[in-house]
């Protein structure tokens, strides 16, 4: 577990948003998946849980309004860390303990994936 609570050089500490750091963290590590794990089962989208988005497409649902709340900050982690290298981000929620093998396996994980 990694905390995002940070310092600057003057030892002042700050609250970095956890997706956001995880997000840095992936692409620094150059990973192959980043998978926030939430409490909703992916991103819901007029009544239904898409289970893949394109960068343009999540975009374009945010600036309609389709996209909203918590959901917005997440993406815009997603975002970055797809800018910054890692090919998917997954959004998922805690389906048992075998949730991330079924995602490192492909062997339908349900949620949303976000991909360039």
């Amino acid at each position: 577990m990694v905390s995002p609570i940070s310092a600057d050089e003057e030892r002042h500490s700050y609250n970095v948003n956890a997706d956001s750091a995880a997000a840095a963290l992936a692409a620094g590590a150059g990973c192959s998946d980043l998978v926030f794990v939430t409490d909703v089962p992916g991103v819901w989208v007029e009544g239904i849980i898409r289970p893949s988005l394109a960068v343009p497409e999540a975009q374009a649902l945010i600036a309609d309004g389709a996209i909203k709340g918590g959901m917005v900050a997440k993406m815009e982690a997603a975002f970055e860390a797809l800018n910054r290298g890692v090919p998917r981000v997954h959004i998922i929620q805690w389906q048992g303990p075998d949730t991330l093998s079924k995602i490192i396996h492909r062997e339908g994980a349900t949620g949303t994936v976000v991909h360039p």
